[in-house]
């Protein structure tokens, strides 16, 4: 969790703009997410959905039959697709120690996918 900190550190000193940060699911926790919406940074993150009570399981869980229709597929490469638009809460200003009372909503949007068994 550290390294997306820093990446994120890094960037405000290169005053870049318009940076999407991609990664592997090691790094696709809440803390991180909240941390690029926080910075309000651009992410595509693999998200891991094996562990119980995952933000991402409970999502596919509700699409679970989206995710078997026929209309969803894509039949060149045999995979189904959902996108689900999704609202996170989070602290805008993250006080060391401390809670704070203050939330902001963001959307974002969620895909899921499928591989279709033949």
């Amino acid at each position: 969790m550290k390294t997306v900190r820093q990446v994120i550190s890094g960037n405000a000193g290169l005053s870049l703009n318009n940076v999407v940060f991609v990664s592997d699911r090691g790094y696709s926790d809440a803390k991180n997410i909240k941390d690029c919406l926080r910075n309000k940074l651009g992410f595509l993150f693999n998200v891991q959905c094996e562990m119980p009570g995952s933000f991402a399981q409970e999502l596919i869980d509700e699409e679970r039959e989206n995710l078997r229709d026929l209309n969803r597929m894509d039949w060149l490469t045999k995979v189904f697709q959902i996108t689900k638009e999704i609202n996170w809460t989070f602290e805008p200003d993250l006080v060391q120690g401390q809670v704070s009372s203050k939330k902001t909503k963001e959307s974002r949007y969620f895909t899921g996918t499928s591989i279709s068994i033949d």
